[in-house]
């Protein structure tokens, strides 16, 4: 009996955070900043800087589309063919950045909050704007099964990665000399050879 499994997956996530990260340090008021007790200056917002930077803050990816697939169907001589198909998107790249107070310090007006030895970590890439290759794999199975008496032996063969494809399933994000060096890839075509029993 031929039997199928079919599944698709189209969407995207938005996240949306401008708003709150303008609020975060937003005056309310020119606030007078004292001096002993007597008002010597005057501050836009309570830190005397400006509200945190917005980029960034909306993050709004592509549709990605995810697909896959299943299937068998039943042969002569107690043969059974199965395979699995599966199209996920590739891993989204990212670029980031350790930057040391020293850097930072110049733009913001003060060293970072731990100090002068501080260091801050910085997105260079927009999230959702770089993704690697798709995963495009294919598993294989055929499954030849005997009956003897009131037992049932199925022997199976399954070749994984079919086709021996070799997409990045994670990489270093840390912008440098190393950055999207592969760390981890879809592992090579192998086979696996299995004996069901069932009385």
């Amino acid at each position: 009996m031929e039997r199928s499994c079919r599944g698709v997956n189209i969407g995207r996530e938005v996240t949306d955070l401008c708003d709150v990260i303008a609020k975060v340090d937003l005056s309310a008021a020119i606030l007078p900043f004292f001096t002993s007790g007597l008002p010597t200056s005057l501050i836009s917002s309570l830190s005397g800087l400006p509200s945190p930077s917005t980029m960034f803050c909306r993050v709004a990816p592509p549709f990605l589309t995810e697909l896959k697939l299943s299937g068998s169907y039943p042969l002569v001589w107690g043969l059974q063919v199965s395979a699995t198909i599966q199209s996920i998107p590739g891993t989204q790249i990212v670029a980031t950045s350790v930057v040391p107070s020293s850097q930072i310090a110049p733009s913001l007006g003060r060293d970072l909050a731990a100090g002068a030895a501080g260091t801050a970590t910085v997105q260079l890439v927009e999230p959702g704007s770089m993704y690697g290759d798709r995963l495009n794999q294919v598993d294989f199975r055929v499954t030849k099964s005997v009956r003897l008496n009131r037992t049932n032996i199925r022997a199976m063969v399954d070749l994984y990665n079919l086709f021996n494809v070799s997409p990045v399933l994670n990489l270093n994000q840390r912008y440098g000399p190393a950055w999207q060096q592969p760390f981890i890839i879809l592992p090579g075509r192998f086979a696996k050879f299995g004996v069901q029993v069932d009385f």
